[in-house]
């Protein structure tokens, strides 16, 4: 495969991170998850994590000034090292599009290549009520049914909980700040670079089948 940034894009609870993390294990890969990031750095003790901490929480979009700084410098040094990546979660508005066609053009990221996993509304919610990480380590799981019941991970035996974003009501919010702000987004991608959208309503396996093939045809 020639150097490509392979990008993951789509509606909350899509399954973005589940997917991009099976590719890059698939194509030894790595794998940047900039809502990781974010809240790494939302667990420091100055403002602006405050800042980051209080929008993320609140299920409100950050500003492409707050994220910048936080994501440029990880993505233009895994560029270097690495030639290929998977950027998980980046370009939820038209600003970042832009940021991302700059880093490009300047050749400090390699040729983009969009996978947009689609998912209806209904299904997303059911998913994001079930969805649970490990305390221990911080595996994303999924229950069987909904249940605020502790529950232990399957692959360590740590402590299950929610996320502080996953409750209704936030959920909600990031619902109409992704039609707001990531839809505008993603047809901006769509005009600047190859996107390969796939249906993620199918099972984890069948999605990731789709995407591995989907990629094979795309055109470097």
């Amino acid at each position: 495969m020639q150097p490509r940034t392979i990008l993951f894009v789509g509606p909350p609870s899509s399954g973005k991170g589940t997917q991009s993390a099976l590719l890059a294990a698939e194509l030894k890969l790595p794998r940047i998850d900039v809502g990781a990031l974010l809240r790494d750095r939302a667990r420091d003790h100055d403002p602006l994590a405050t800042k980051i901490a209080t929008t993320m929480a609140s299920g409100h979009a950050l500003s492409d000034e707050m994220i910048r700084p936080i994501t440029e410098p990880v993505f233009v040094t895994t560029a270097a090292q690495h030639h290929s990546l998977i950027i998980d979660g980046y370009c939820r508005s038209v600003d970042q599009v832009e940021h991302l066609e700059e880093l490009v053009a300047a050749k400090k990221l390699p040729p983009v290549t969009v996978i947009h996993i689609t998912v209806n509304e209904t299904e997303a919610t059911r998913r994001m009520s079930h969805r649970r990480y490990c305390s221990g380590c911080n595996a994303q799981q999924y229950l069987i049914t909904n249940t605020d019941e502790a529950t232990s991970c399957l692959r360590c035996g740590g402590h299950l909980t929610k996320r502080s974003d996953d409750s209704i009501e936030v959920f909600k919010q990031r619902i109409r700040t992704f039609h707001k702000l990531t839809v505008p987004a993603i047809h901006a991608l769509t005009a600047r670079f190859s996107v390969l959208t796939v249906d993620g309503e199918h099972s984890i396996e069948t999605v990731h089948h789709n995407i591995v093939k989907a990629l094979t045809h795309a055109p470097n």
